[in-house]
Formats: C-alpha cells, structure tokens, sequence
C-alpha cells in the first residue's frame, strides 16, 4: 500500500506567508515580493524610475508590470542588475524593449 504524500506543517506555514504584493517603504520604494523566486525592486524618482533585477520569466514579470503600473505611469530610466544570474534578468523584457536599450532610452546598469 503507498503512503499519499504530506507535506510537513513548517513549509506549509512557510508557504502561507508567500502571497504575491508590492511592499511599498517611505513612499517610493515598491518590492514585488513572491511573484517568483526572485524579488524585484522598483524606485519611483521625481520623473521616472530605477528597476532593481526583473524576475527570471516574462511570465512573472507580466503580473508585477502591471501592479507597478497601478502605482506610477512614470517612464522606467534604469535597470539594475545586481548580478546576472537567470532569475535576476530574464524578465527584462516584459519591462523595456531592445529599441529603448539600444537608444540610450533606458540605462542597464
């Protein structure tokens, strides 16, 4: 007879607190927390913003694209890599586009 998987009580506590939102600090620092394995960062400047790593799929990054837009039209200036591993870039073009990089338009940092 096979014994149906469990899962212990401490990862399923672990795994409660991993709700997806966008922790905002003082006003301007908004975190997209648990919309993948990575987090991302994103800081609201007076006429644009700095994003901080981009997730690693455009099909997490999508969802946080569109929460951030919900906090602030302004146009991205700057990525950030803070380092290039998958799960830190690969998102990026859910964000910006090829052109807006080659133009000088947005920063990769």
């Amino acid at each position: 007879m096979c014994t149906p998987f469990t899962v212990h009580p401490d990862l399923k506590a672990h795994d409660a607190k991993m709700i997806q939102k966008v922790i905002t600090l003082n006003g301007y620092i908004h975190t997209a927390y648990a919309y993948s394995p990575s987090n991302m960062t994103m800081i609201e400047g007076d006429d644009g913003v700095i994003l901080i790593d981009t997730l690693p799929t455009l099909e997490f990054a999508k969802p946080v694209v569109e929460e951030f837009k919900k906090i602030t039209d302004k146009p991205i200036k700057a990525i950030i890599y803070t380092h290039v591993h998958p799960d830190h870039i690969s998102g990026v073009r859910a964000f910006v586009s090829e052109e807006q990089v080659k133009s000088g338009e947005v920063e990769i940092i």
